[in-house]
């Protein structure tokens, strides 16, 4: 790690990417990781994060834009769950799960893959086979 006085007087301030870049380096992480996390740190204060709550359910759930919706649905699991899963805050914010279950959420997935921008050679084959178009 770097001295934390290392900056010398002359040198101009640095910048909020400059710090991040800066701090990922240090910490072995990409650039991108920090300043994701530091998004996410930023949509939660401390005291409205909920424990026992992975980061990335706060993560998905960062994305509701009123706050006061946003703290209140991180405390209350959606109906029948004992907990929050990736996947259920996926669903509360109109995300695609990993682990579809409805059969809408099969079709989307399916029609995920098939699109241009998932066309990996391992998926080529589904669109051939099905002759699946992609509308998007």
């Amino acid at each position: 790690m770097r001295d934390a006085h290392a900056q010398e007087k002359s040198e101009a301030p640095f910048t909020v990417r400059a710090s991040l870049f800066r701090l990922a380096e240090d910490i072995g992480l990409t650039y991108t990781a920090v300043k994701d996390a530091r998004w996410t740190a930023s949509k939660w204060p401390k005291d409205r994060r909920a424990k026992g709550v992975s980061f990335t359910v706060h993560k998905i759930l960062a994305s509701i834009t009123d706050p006061e919706k946003r703290w209140e649905k991180i405390l209350n699991p959606p109906k029948g769950k004992a907990r929050w899963t990736p996947d259920e805050a996926n669903r509360c914010t109109g995300r695609q799960v990993d682990n579809p279950v409805t059969p809408q959420e099969k079709i989307s997935a399916i029609h995920t893959l098939s699109c241009p921008g998932f066309r990996s050679g391992r998926f080529l084959w589904f669109q051939a086979a099905f002759g699946v178009a992609c509308d998007r």
